[in-house]
């Protein structure tokens, strides 16, 4: 599996400021010190606030040969 990470410059996500591709959930953990987790990969869930969550997205892609 492959996922990517999207950080974004505002946090009503109009602009892209940084794009990283990891391999797998666990690997942007680590990256992030442990501030990010498996419950910020859930692509359907919407925030009514505004945090620091908001700047940021984790995509799942489907490997494709």
């Amino acid at each position: 599996m492959t996922v990517c990470l999207i950080i974004y410059n505002d946090p009503y996500q109009k602009s892209i400021c940084a794009l990283y591709k990891f391999s797998y959930i666990r690997d942007i953990i680590r990256w992030s010190g442990g501030m990010l987790n498996y419950s910020d990969a859930d692509v359907n869930k919407k925030r009514v606030y505004v945090t620091y969550k908001s700047f940021f997205k984790i995509v799942r892609l489907k490997n494709t040969h």
